[in-house]
């Protein structure tokens, strides 16, 4: 498993000795769009290469959770304004619900064949959209079971 992480100026140490690639805000790309814009951007690099798993991680993987992230589920309605998340996921083509399940931290494992089943193009326009609109970064981390697997996964209650 390839360990994809996406940091700021977070103290990575927890990662040090996993194979893992850092994507550095401020060297590989401007530090906007959130740990979207860093996956997608990897994703794009790396697209004709990819295989394996890859743990796509934020540089403090607890967050502001603090070791609650991988147990924190969230029911999200789409009616909410604030956040709504249907013309991002109606641009990227992208199913989903009324009402959507997810991880806190949109962090997941992920096999390249999974990956591969949408195009570089289509990563490519994602990209796009992480940095742009659409209050991506935080609509991206509702969206990504349904990017990846077209549901939310099965051990999400």
């Amino acid at each position: 498993m390839t360990y994809v992480i996406a940091r700021y100026d977070e103290d990575i140490s927890w990662s040090d000795g996993l194979d893992r690639f850092v994507v550095q805000k401020g060297v590989h790309l401007p530090n906007n769009g959130r740990e979207a814009s860093s996956w997608l951007w990897f994703i794009i690099q790396h697209y004709d290469v990819l295989e394996g798993t890859y743990a796509f991680r934020q540089g403090n993987p607890e967050g502001p959770l603090h070791g609650k992230m991988w147990s924190s589920t969230a029911n999200y309605d789409l009616r909410d304004y604030k956040f709504d998340s249907r013309p991002l996921a109606d641009h990227l083509g992208v199913e989903i619900p009324e009402i959507l399940v997810f991880v806190a931290g949109a962090q997941h494992d992920v096999d390249a064949e999974v990956i591969r089943l949408r195009s570089k193009e289509w990563y490519e326009k994602a990209f796009d959209a992480a940095n742009t609109g659409f209050k991506a970064p935080w609509i991206f981390e509702r969206l990504w079971p349904y990017i990846w697997f077209g549901k939310a996964q099965p051990w999400i209650p």
